[in-house]
């Protein structure tokens, strides 16, 4: 005796999760079976027709939720490829969420729309090419990473875009040069090349994640000084080396250091290296507590970088040098100067 629509649904959403995608129903009955679960709670349907179980899908974070439909759209849709932001995700490069609410993708038949979920972007011939061949990364059929880094350039401002372009350089080891190249060749009639170039030349693959990318973009923008990175500090007392997020010397030879305040490093497996949160964070403690001796340290979470007037008094108030003339201006700014 065969199994019952729900038993099959159920086994199918096993299955699904197993594999990291949400699930499309094979039959109008499973499809029933699905919808009759989501008006209890027990499934979402993040896109028409896809279904995953809530508990599942409220444990993943908004990158493995963007992963999770594009899988399920590559089993129903075998033909089309990932690109830009999507493709950017499944390479592993930081990019801001806020670019993951669309799924975005191009095909030889397509024009550039959006339909739902859906960014649908015209074919473009520089994008795959017998020298950037189509990749599988994270198990969907993706432009190269090269192609995927210089179509979010072309999307974004200078703050999004210097997260992908750091970690551009992190992934492949590359210079500057290196991506300004990519950039003029697939970027080629794109719009947006423009800022996409100035991104670029402030790349800088000691930047560790996206959190940190942001804070530095800001900071050039807002006319501070752009700062060294990971620069080891040495307390004069012990001889111990401390490393920095930011580090910048002043005129009269002291220096100042900044601190991104991430929550990961006092929760995440992979930073707390088998310490409890306690330990983290008296360890960090007393890291501080040495840098003082030798600078000035201003520490700043991730919302402080995102409130750009409150981010911009802190770093004044410790008297981080400013330029004369920011490299990197606001369309505002732009404006005032005429």
């Amino acid at each position: 005796m065969s199994a019952s629509a729900p038993q099959q649904a159920s086994t199918l959403l096993d299955q699904a999760e197993l594999q990291a995608r949400c699930l499309e129903p094979l039959s109008k009955a499973q499809g029933l079976a699905l919808f009759r679960l989501k008006q209890r709670g027990a499934v979402v349907s993040p896109l028409e027709g896809l279904f995953i179980r809530t508990e599942a899908w409220d444990q993943l974070n908004p990158v493995e939720k963007h992963l999770h439909i594009a899988r399920a759209l590559h089993e129903r849709h075998p033909h089309w490829i990932f690109c830009g932001p999507t493709a950017a995700a499944a390479h592993g490069l930081a990019i801001n969420y806020k670019f993951l609410h669309h799924i975005h993708l191009c095909h030889p038949t397509d024009t550039n729309r959006k339909t739902g979920l859906l960014t649908h972007h015209r074919f473009n011939s520089q994008m795959i090419n017998p020298q950037y061949p189509l990749e599988f990364h994270a198990g969907i059929p993706v432009v190269s990473l090269e192609a995927a880094a210089v179509q979010c350039l072309c999307l974004m401002d200078f703050t999004d875009g210097l997260s992908i372009a750091d970690s551009t350089l992190r992934a492949t080891g590359k210079s500057v040069g290196w991506l300004g190249a990519q950039i003029d060749e697939l970027g080629h009639g794109f719009r947006g090349i423009k800022q996409a170039r100035i991104t670029a030349r402030f790349a800088n693959a000691l930047s560790e994640n996206g959190g940190e990318s942001t804070a530095r973009a800001k900071m050039i923008k807002l006319g501070f000084h752009i700062p060294e990175l990971q620069v080891n500090v040495t307390d004069s007392l012990s001889g111990s080396h401390y490393r920095v997020d930011y580090y910048w010397t002043c005129d009269d030879g002291s220096a100042i250091a900044g601190e991104l305040d991430g929550r990961q490093k006092y929760s995440d497996p992979t930073m707390t290296q088998g310490h409890t949160s306690v330990e983290v964070f008296a360890e960090e403690r007393l890291r501080e507590s040495r840098i003082t001796r030798e600078m000035r340290v201003v520490r700043f979470s991730y919302a402080n970088v995102c409130d750009s007037n409150y981010f911009q008094a802190l770093l004044d108030s410790y008297h981080v040098p400013r330029v004369s003339c920011p490299p990197v201006t606001t369309a505002a700014q732009r404006k005032r100067r005429g």
